[in-house]
């Protein structure tokens, strides 16, 4: 494999599905860009995007060449050759039909190579921080107040909980079929055709939560991981020119890398700004870690804050 002349190759997860590459990097590259431990010869195995799907990550372990299922009867059970590693990367949840059963067999397969086994942040997977402050915490018998989110005409959200999660997934989470999903799901873990609307609520909002599968995917995955000259992301990265959402991205000068993305400056070099933005990042997870649930809603408002908001810096960012 022959690298760019610059000596980084950006792997976006939006442009490539799954793949399995052998890299032999140079010892000078090793020593001046390793963010991770690495051989002169690791066998990275990638893929992306699996978005609830089973029988596409299913799929991907059986054609893989460095994971196996040594037990037939326990599909589960995912085994990792030596000197290799697998990144995942983002967008585990909302169009397969199967996001519980997903997010336990990536979480048993990251407990059992914690070492081995990379999480990438994706947009899919930060926008359900947001269940926690816009649907309720577990048992809360009603949603919270919501004035509407800030990226859609003026509008006033459902005040039920099945209504008011039923909104969040097709208006503006882009998965108008989780809701279903959820609950046919719901039926094969527990043998029963009797799950109801209220039920979907609160799996929702269990998985959700601080200890919960969504929140613990969240929470172990990264913005970014290197090997050598490879960096792995999911899709974009915000500038510091300005953003989509309400209020402005400070000039890079201005950064206190805790309530803003860090802009990349030359002068200190890529890898100072990759440990920066993902001090932001593990700032930002605390935040929301530590947060009440019960905090503004930062969908209302958008953009990025100076001040501790639960995550909402973070959640901009996806």
């Amino acid at each position: 494999m022959r690298y760019p002349s610059l000596g980084m190759l950006l792997l976006s997860a939006h442009s490539l599905l799954s793949k399995s590459f052998r890299t032999p990097l140079p010892r000078s590259l090793l020593r001046l860009s390793s963010s991770l431990p690495y051989s002169p010869r690791t066998t990275i195995s990638y893929f992306t995007d699996v978005e609830g799907d089973l029988n596409y990550l299913n799929r991907y372990v059986d054609l893989s060449s460095v994971i196996s299922r040594p037990d037939p009867t326990d599909p589960s059970e995912l085994t990792l050759l030596p000197n290799s590693h697998v990144v995942f990367g983002g967008d585990s949840v909302d169009r397969g039909g199967f996001d519980i059963m997903t997010l336990t067999l990536l979480a048993r397969f990251k407990k059992k190579y914690p070492s081995n086994v990379h999480f990438i942040m994706g947009n899919r997977d930060c926008n359900k921080l947001r269940i926690r402050s816009e649907l309720g915490a577990p048992t809360q018998p009603t949603p919270p107040p919501h004035s509407g989110v800030y990226w859609l005409p003026p509008h006033t959200p459902p005040t039920s909980n099945v209504s008011r999660l039923q909104w969040l997934l097709k208006s503006t989470m882009g998965c108008p079929d989780s809701f279903i999903f959820r609950k046919n799901e719901l039926c094969i873990l527990n043998e029963t055709d009797d799950i109801t609307g209220e039920d979907v609520v609160e799996s929702f909002r269990q998985t959700c939560s601080p200890g919960g599968l969504m929140a613990n995917h969240i929470m172990a995955a990264v913005p970014s991981i290197k090997f050598g000259p490879v960096l792995f992301v999911h899709a974009g990265i915000p500038s510091p020119d300005g953003n989509k959402g309400r209020g402005t991205i400070k000039s890079p000068n201005d950064y206190s890398f805790n309530s803003y993305p860090p802009a990349f400056n030359p002068t200190s070099g890529f890898s100072d700004w990759l440990a920066k933005t993902s001090a932001f990042v593990e700032v930002q997870k605390q935040d929301w870690l530590n947060s009440s649930g019960k905090d503004d809603i930062w969908a209302e408002r958008g953009g990025y804050s100076d001040e501790p908001d639960a995550g909402g810096s973070l959640m901009q960012c996806e």
